[in-house]
Order: C-alpha cells, then structure tokens, then sequence
C-alpha cells in the first residue's frame, strides 16, 4: 500500500519495487510509470439533439495548442463503450472500454496516454465515438428494462502539461459539438453496420444532460484487447457465392476481412458468426436465439486496395464465419481475433494425461471467452450476462489460472451497487432475475473469500463488509435452523 503524501490529481509517477526473501535476498529494481487517476470530476455530461438507436456519434472538439507538451493525459467515460483520437489519430485503450456497470451508481473512465507526437502546435481536435454497449440493451425478449439504461453520454477530461510546468484542462461542456458516424448499427448481440454512404459531415451542438448518477471511477480492470490472431483452417462454399471458414477453435471475437480492390455503391460484405455448422455445412444459429452476431460493410463505391475492415464496440462466439458479398475469399484475406481483459498469468498445469491436458485447455478457453469486464454465461447468445451462480465455481478455480485481484474487486462491487436491503440480485449489473437472488448467490461472499485467499488483500473485505453481512442476516431471515426455507 502506498502510505506517503498525498499525489497530485491527473500527475505521473514512477513507481520502483525490490522484493527481498526469508533469506534476505533482493532482486532486481522493478519499475514503471502511472498517472494518478482519481480526479475531482466536474465535466459536463454531454449527449446528441438527435437520438438514433444503434447508431455511433462522434463527439468533437477544436483547442488551440501554443506552448511546447511535455505530456497529455485524456481520462473519458463514454457509455456504453468509446474510442478516443486526437488528431484523427486513435488513443488506443480497451476495444470494449469502459467497464460495464450499473451507470446510476457507478460510471468507469479510462486513463488514456495521448502520444505527444500526434499533437502540434496551433489547431487540434479531439474527437469520441461513443456506441450503446450496455448502455441501452434488449435482452431475452424479457419485457424489463435495467434500471441503468438510456441514451448515450460522454464525458471526458484532458490534461496538457507543457514544458514549462503548467498545465491546461479541456472538458466536455456545450462548446463541443456532435455527429453522426458511419456505424449506423452498433449492438453487443446483433453486430455492427458500417454504411460509407451515411457519413455524416455537419457538426450539431451538444446537449448537456444530468449525470447518470453513478460515482465516476477510474478503470483500474485490465483493458479488453485483441489477444490471439486466428487463422483459416479450411473454407468451403456450401453453396455459390456462400464462404464458410472454419477458424478450428471456438472464441469471442471479431474478424478482420481484407477488403475487395474495388466495390460499387451500395456494395455489402456480410459476415455471420456461429458455433456450429448443420448437416449440409451451413451456419447452425438456433442456438443463438435472437443474437444476429452479423457485422456488414457497405461500400461508398471506391478503391480498397490493401484495405481491411473489422467491426467496433460488439464482439460474438463462434467457430464458423459465414462470408457473402465477395467474389474470391482466399485463406489471406480473412481471419479472427479473440478479446478478454487481458488477466492472463504464466501458470501453466501439464499431466501424463492428453484427455485431461485438453480438458483443461477447454476450461481456459471458456473463460477467456466469459471475461468481458464481466463473468459472463455466455459470449454468443441474447444474454452474455454476470450470472453469479454460474460465477461461484469460477471464484474457486480462476484465480490458479488468472490475475483476479481487480476483476474480482470490480464483481463484488457490482453486486453491491444493485444491493437493496441486504437482498442482492441473480445478475450484477442487474440486468436479468429476481431480487432477491437465488440463495446459491453465496457466491457473493465466495468471492470475497477467495479473493483474500489468492491475494491476501483485505480492503475489498472492509469495504464490503456491511453489505455482505447485509446479505448473510437477509439468507437467516429467510431460514430454518440455517437451512434457507
């Protein structure tokens, strides 16, 4: 634990560790630099005039730059997920970021290093598109929407720091202006549409909006990145004109697709993702329910050449990909990219026994493809939710195999956001269930346990304390001789 002065809001620091053994060993220096990321927030919130379901906006703004940048730091919170650029130029973070949570309690920003080199002096924009993610989501068919739903909202934060040591803040307020993006649909389920022809190019004012409600927080979880590059392992044509690759492993994710030379207006390339495959070689979606997984380009009419294109803010679980709208698919021009919050650690388990090596192997991949800034049941269908008890074996065997400090952290805290006198509820964010939860939601207080027992930590046990306790009398009001009734 850091105990020494307090630091300076949005400031950087190296931070420098030596580790000694029983025997009174040293190893070497281990250091790195981090910006202190907890701010007094007093951003506006901001939205767009103009409400378009699905639909990506850009949100820009024009400063001036005179003095020469010894660093900038850009700390934003668009929701349901964002990009940031500068310049054009993207400030790369999570490609699911920020970590979903029950907005009206709790809204997560990203701590963003911008590259100096794509700042100059005179004119600069930055620009942020924000997309639905979780933000607005239709789930299940269900009839009920989550309490933390509703239009889109950015607010962001930037710091320059010049050479001479002051420092300018730009903050969203209602000198920003907004438009539409070429996404015209954006889901988590139904994919992504990218249309050329529906860009938009005439910038309309903000508006600014109340707050969703929620404590703003710096995202301390490990971004959601691209991790491992999937190559084709066959593709077959079920029928004319119809592309099926078998990518040889079941992943959440996204493809990249090389982009014809050439393509008239009005043009689509569609790409489907499934599971499975039917007897005559075709996707198998039933089980998808109402999840369309479907990203699709739509071409202005023009010239590609060496161009690629994957889709933003959704990603699907699949093994197959279907690919229309192409004359020639050759095994170069396509393949696929897994996602998870990058928590992966060095351990490793190996036996005599190949079976029980795959197994394992099996298990890893099946996490991998639930760690989405949440547990998740699922990456393919309508739901993709944080049931907590399909979490409760996951708190136990997780942490032989993952970082789980911070996304542990981050789980309990969302099931105390939607705590409502001592009763918690089935999913957190609550998104589907009952409140109160199934009783084998015990895994609320797993989690806290087996987060002690990988780390040692207690902070998270302080803070949750009352609200696990509040859980535990709820469970014995409800019980007989401590047998839930």
């Amino acid at each position: 634990k850091y105990d020494g002065p307090p630091l300076g809001e949005g400031k950087s620091y190296m931070a420098m560790l030596v580790v000694t053994d029983n025997l009174g060993r040293t190893s070497k220096h281990y250091s790195r630099t981090f910006v202190n990321g907890r701010l007094t927030w007093d951003a506006e919130w901001i939205a767009v005039t103009e409400d378009r379901k699905e639909a990506v906006v850009e949100f820009r703004h024009e400063f001036d730059v005179e003095k020469d940048i010894k660093e900038c730091v850009l700390f934003v919170c668009g929701i349901g997920y964002h990009r940031a650029y500068v310049n054009g130029q993207v400030v790369m973070g999570g490609v699911l970021a920020p970590s979903v949570s029950n907005y009206n309690k709790t809204c997560y920003y990203e701590v963003l290093d911008v590259d100096l080199r794509n700042l100059r002096h005179g004119r600069n924009e930055i620009s942020v598109i924000v997309g639905e993610g979780w933000r607005r989501i239709n789930t299940l068919q269900m009839g009920y929407t989550a309490s933390f739903t509703g239009m889109p909202q950015l607010t962001a934060m930037m710091k320059l720091t010049f050479t001479d040591g002051s420092e300018e803040w730009i903050k969203t307020n209602d000198n920003w202006k907004w438009r539409f993006t070429p996404y015209v649909s954006c889901t988590i389920f139904g994919g992504s549409v990218y249309d050329e022809r529906a860009f938009d190019t005439e910038d309309k004012d903000v508006l600014v909006v109340d707050p969703p409600g929620g404590i703003m927080r710096p995202d301390i979880l490990e971004p959601i990145n691209e991790q491992k590059t999937y190559r084709p392992k066959s593709i077959f044509c079920p029928e004319e004109g119809v592309y099926v690759i078998d990518f040889g492993q079941n992943i959440a994710g996204y493809c990249h697709i090389k982009l014809p030379a050439f393509m008239e207006s009005g043009q689509e390339i569609v790409i489907r993702h499934a599971e499975e495959l039917d007897e005559n070689g075709n996707l198998y979606t039933a089980p998808l329910r109402e999840a369309a997984q479907t990203d699709k380009f739509v071409s202005k009419g023009a010239i590609y050449e060496g161009q690629w294109f994957s889709p933003m803010f959704t990603y699907h679980g699949f093994r197959y990909v279907e690919v229309t709208g192409v004359e020639f698919l050759k095994k170069e021009d396509i393949y696929a990219v897994s996602i998870y919050n990058s928590i992966d650690k060095e351990s490793f388990f190996t036996s005599g026994n190949p079976m029980l090596n795959q197994v394992h192997q099996n298990a890893l991949m099946t996490e991998r493809s639930n760690i989405h800034s949440l547990l998740t049941d699922c990456p393919q269908r309508d739901e993709r939710m944080a049931w907590l008890n399909d979490a409760t074996v996951r708190f136990q065997a997780l942490p032989y195999c993952f970082n789980i400090n911070r996304i542990f952290v981050k789980t309990i805290r969302d099931v105390i956001n939607d705590q409502v006198d001592g009763m918690i509820t089935c999913t957190a964010p609550f998104v589907y269930g009952q409140r109160p939860a199934d009783p084998v939601c015990s895994s609320f207080l797993i989690a806290g346990l087996e987060h002690y027992m990988a780390t040692g930590g207690t902070d998270i046990l302080e803070e949750a304390y009352e609200s696990f306790k509040a859980w535990e009398e709820y469970l014995l009001s409800r019980s007989d001789n401590y047998i839930v009734n």
